[in-house]
């Protein structure tokens, strides 16, 4: 795949797994190294089920993005990694999607801190 540098998008929501969001948000994606790293060339079409981090919050972790745009929330990629969209009715997007609900569901059984 073919990629760009850092992208800005519009993401229209459907539906959110974990945390909250408006319906519609711009976000940043950033540009990694590697192969097959970064945003692709062009707009990926239809639904996808997008891991974000909240504005501000990679670089509350220490994290220095190669865009200055904090105020974004910002696609999650590992280092020389894909980005964290999958095609929804992918198995990437049905593991993802497993994952958070069984999180979630943790969350709420858990005993509330003192």
């Amino acid at each position: 795949m073919k990629t760009i540098g850092d992208a800005i998008m519009t993401i229209e929501v459907e539906e959110i797994l974990r945390g909250e969001a408006p319906e519609r948000l711009t976000a940043v994606w950033p540009s990694s190294s590697g192969p097959g790293a970064g945003p692709p060339s062009s707009a990926p079409s239809g639904l996808h089920l997008i891991g974000l981090s909240a504005a501000g919050a990679l670089q509350d972790r220490g994290f220095q993005p190669t865009f200055d745009r904090p105020d974004l929330p910002t696609v999650l990629q590992p280092p020389c990694s894909m980005g964290l969209v999958f095609a929804e009715g992918s198995e990437d997007a049905a593991e993802a999607r497993r994952l958070l609900l069984e999180a979630a569901a943790k969350e709420k059984e858990a005993p509330a801190s003192p």
